[in-house]
């Protein structure tokens, strides 16, 4: 499965086409870099849409770069932009441009302001479109997110909140399940990668290759990969450094840095929590069911009409703890009231305890 096949990045894809085949001209914004396949993706999108796909080579004077490739002249005056939108070997065309210099960005920033404007005449079937691939540099203005869309001519839209925690974790399952990794731990390794890395594909590619004790205890992961971006603890956490999503959301890498690494160390948690503790109470159910004779007997020397099955992991440990009780059962008893104390006070367990929990599920 790649990035493309997953239910956010497909929508992302369609809603910049549907833009396009409204006859919007479409900014994308990046952060750092433009994913290589991104303009394929988009024209594959919109194909049959009856517009010719253009790329061209990026240029710092865009309307005259435009009329010395359509008109055959270097003029970049306004009206040389009313004949270019005119010109027949211009129309019904989307042109491609992809930006990385900060002059560049400026540069086609403003001229898209203008020719937005400029092709409200011209019918939507006939009009030629722009696709312009920004990367964002920090210091430019001009691409401010408050920038107002031009109703119907100009649309933007950043690269954030692509994917989320649901594509990924769907990702890392459909992975997981192609390594042939255990299906007894499956869920909780998916689960700790999506909550690891919530919006980073590249993260969650990687991550999930490693050895599954590495998964859950995944600090030295991301502290290495903080090295390979050049991140410490005074890389500033933002967009445009691709150290966080828009809304905030720091990268797991760059969160690896700090000293303590709690954050990493609480969506570790979170991930644990949500598969685990749900299946420690199943577990617990279990137990009772497999030994009620012994738990009645137990209540009834302790003159208690409590239902055996509202008994908690922790009333369990006692009755089980003296006694005649297998002793592996007496163990398992222990090990999920261990962890399940852990959990509930926000503290991870080990990756060879959540292992061993989650294989007792399935046995």
């Amino acid at each position: 499965m790649t990035f493309w096949e997953l239910p956010g990045a497909i929508r992302y894809v369609e809603e910049i086409a549907q833009a396009l085949r409204l006859g919007s001209n479409v900014v994308v914004r990046f952060p750092c870099t433009i994913p290589p396949t991104f303009r394929d993706r988009v024209f594959s999108a919109i194909g049959g849409a009856g517009i010719r796909p253009t790329p061209l080579s990026c240029a710092s004077r865009p309307l005259e770069s435009l009329c010395e490739r359509f008109l055959h002249s270097g003029s970049s005056t306004l009206d040389r932009l009313r004949l270019l939108v005119d010109c027949d070997d211009f129309s019904e065309r989307l042109i491609c441009i992809e930006c990385v210099s900060e002059d560049e960005c400026i540069a086609w920033h403003e001229f898209l302001l203008t020719y937005a404007d400029v092709s409200r005449s011209i019918e939507v079937h006939r009009r030629t479109l722009f696709l312009v691939l920004l990367i964002v540099p920090p210091s430019a203005d001009c691409t401010s997110q408050d920038e107002p869309p031009r109703q119907n001519v100009l649309q933007f839209f950043d690269w954030d909140d692509v994917i989320d925690e649901m594509d990924i974790l769907f990702y890392a399952s459909d992975r997981l399940r192609r390594k042939g990794i255990e299906r007894s731990s499956e869920k909780l390794i998916a689960m700790t990668v999506a909550r690891l890395t919530i919006w980073d594909f590249g993260s969650a590619e990687r991550l999930v290759e490693e050895r599954p004790e590495h998964i859950l205890e995944p600090v030295p992961f991301f502290r290495e990969m903080a090295k390979e971006c050049g991140w410490d603890q005074s890389t500033p956490i933002c967009w445009a450094n691709g150290t966080a999503s828009q809304s905030g959301i720091a990268h797991p890498a760059r969160l690896g840095v700090e000293e303590p690494a709690r954050d990493i160390v609480r969506r570790a948690w979170s991930a644990q929590a949500a598969v685990l503790l749900p299946e420690i109470d199943i577990q617990r159910d279990d137990i009772i069911r497999s030994n009620l004779y012994e738990v009645r007997r137990w209540l009834k020397d302790h003159d208690s009409d409590q239902d055996p099955f509202d008994l908690e992991i922790g009333d369990l440990y006692k009755i089980f703890r003296v006694g005649r009780a297998d002793p592996m059962v007496r163990k398992h008893i222990a090990d999920l009231r261990l962890a399940r104390n852990k959990l509930a006070h926000l503290e991870s367990i080990s990756a060879r305890s959540a292992f061993r929990i989650a294989g007792s599920f399935d046995a």
